[in-house]
């Protein structure tokens, strides 16, 4: 899965709809910093091995253009629960449901079929 950021589409002098990024956050005590990237790619796959070996030759293919920020490499937890037991996206919508919710539809040529993420860590 591949992301792209308000970097590349405005060097591409282009324009999404409803693409923008996410704001800095301050309030009582609390600072929670907005670092936008340009580019997002997420490898899933089952072999840790396999998945190393694909993130090596991706990060290959896109050296010289993008420079590597992060790397967060995660793995799924009994049957799905985070460490204290909390189930996150245990209200989420299913089959057609979920389609509905996740991607657009009829919103501006070209993002038929395509979504909006954020990402948090």
């Amino acid at each position: 899965m591949v992301g792209i950021g308000s970097a590349i589409v405005g060097l591409m002098d282009q324009e999404v709809p409803g693409l923008r990024d996410f704001p800095r956050l301050d309030g009582l005590n609390v600072i929670m910093p907005a670092t936008s990237g340009a580019l997002w790619c997420w490898i899933r796959g089952e072999d840790c091995g396999d998945l190393l070996h694909h993130g090596r030759a991706l990060i290959k293919q896109l050296r010289g253009t993008f420079s590597l920020t992060d790397v967060t490499d995660a793995f799924r937890y009994g049957s799905g629960l985070d460490i204290t037991g909390y189930e996150d996206g245990a209200e989420n919508p299913e089959g057609d449901d979920a389609a509905k919710v996740a991607l657009l539809a009829g919103k501006a040529d070209g993002l038929n079929g395509s979504s909006f993420v954020a990402l948090k860590k």
